[in-house]
């Protein structure tokens, strides 16, 4: 977490520990250190669908879209 920027690059619960509000509480605690005028939760993996719903139910709006560009030399 960037308290400047407000930019979550990752945010992961152990698998025991999911589902019990720990995600939550940790964004909490990042609301309360931004120095922004919000927070983004950035490169997010859309193969895991769990985040997403997560992210949704904390009220994270989904922007856009980010794609991996590869180019083999």
């Amino acid at each position: 977490f960037e308290p400047i920027s407000g930019d979550i690059t990752l945010i992961a619960v152990h698998p025991q520990y999911r589902r019990k509000g720990v995600a939550t509480a940790l964004l909490e605690e990042m609301i309360l250190n931004c120095k922004s005028a919000g927070v983004k939760l950035i490169n997010t993996d859309n193969q895991f669908p769990a985040i997403g719903a997560w992210a949704n139910s904390v009220g994270l709006v989904k922007r856009g879209e980010q794609f991996e560009m590869v180019l083999s030399i």
